[in-house]
């Protein structure tokens, strides 16, 4: 990093935030963005549990300088009030949305669960965990996307040259790794990457009534209630087969050992079996869904 902090930039002396804003103005006139600016240190973290010789027990967290995400954010932001302006995201993606929050997505699932118990009916709902799903963003997917959206002119190649030519290394205690490309992926921890995200996932397979989809950033969750569990489970078994044709199409890779299935319900049936690429779905009792704890009788 170049060691400048956002505490140094938001203490800048007036004649050097006009010497700032002049190198952002050049950076978008020209669509291009200093070398330095696409370069991140990756510091792997640990996960508590886990084994440390395994490269999977680390999560990677990407430091990238603070003068390159205060641009970013300025672009996410206008890029922010383009998709809401134009109505460019879906009503089922709820993450970092002007007026929304995690807490509505699962008060949504609360009250279809709810609905179904109080007229016995039976309530699917299966959890997708997406697998780095940032970090397997495929590029030429998502320009197309922002292209289809209107998204164009200084905007759509600034966004262009900030996605290619991309660098990371690694440190891990005193030892700095060689410098690698990277040829797919949005940054993690800059203020674009969420936006560009959240609107890639705008393209989700539609038309899935009466299965209803929420999406909370990177978090997808499908529910669908229906008279009996036969009927909840085939129209379920539907929707994850389209969605998993889209992750396809999209380049993303479901996990399917930490998607998981929960089943509400009054009646005393049997839980339902799902099926996705040819593994079965394992059904929960309890489920951590967006920081709450989901069970049976919700």
């Amino acid at each position: 990093t170049d060691e400048i902090s956002n505490a140094f930039l938001k203490h800048l002396p007036p004649t050097k935030t006009q010497e700032l804003l002049g190198l952002f103005n050049r950076s978008w006139k020209e669509g291009k963005l200093p070398p330095p600016w696409k370069t991140g240190l990756i510091i792997p973290i640990s996960k508590p549990g886990k084994p440390p010789e395994l490269p999977e027990s680390y999560r990677p967290i990407a430091l990238l300088q603070c003068t390159s995400k205060l641009m970013e954010s300025m672009v996410g932001n206008r890029l922010n009030h383009i998709a809401e302006t134009k109505k460019l995201l879906t009503e089922s993606q709820h993450g970092f949305r002007f007026g929304r929050s995690a807490i509505d997505p699962i008060i949504d699932l609360e009250h279809e669960i709810r609905i179904g118990l109080a007229t016995k009916q039976v309530t699917i709902a299966v959890f997708f965990d997406l697998k780095a799903a940032y970090d397997s963003v495929d590029h030429m997917h998502l320009l197309h996307t922002l292209a289809e959206c209107g998204i164009g002119g200084r905007l759509l190649t600034w966004i262009q040259d900030f996605l290619t030519t991309r660098h990371i290394c690694t440190l891990v205690e005193d030892f700095i790794s060689e410098i690698l490309e990277i040829t797919q992926g949005v940054p993690q921890g800059s203020g674009l990457s969420t936006i560009l995200f959240i609107l890639l996932l705008r393209t989700l397979p539609k038309s899935l009534k009466p299965v209803r989809p929420r999406e909370f950033a990177g978090d997808v969750s499908y529910s669908v209630s229906a008279d009996s569990l036969e009927e909840a489970e085939q129209l379920m078994q539907d929707a994850i087969e389209r969605f998993y044709e889209w992750t396809q199409a999209k380049g993303l890779q479901i996990n399917t050992q930490k998607s998981k299935v929960m089943c509400f319900t009054r009646k005393q049936d049997k839980t339902p079996r799902l099926i996705l690429n040819n593994e079965e779905l394992e059904v929960v009792s309890t489920f951590k869904y967006l920081g709450f704890v989901l069970a049976p009788h919700t």
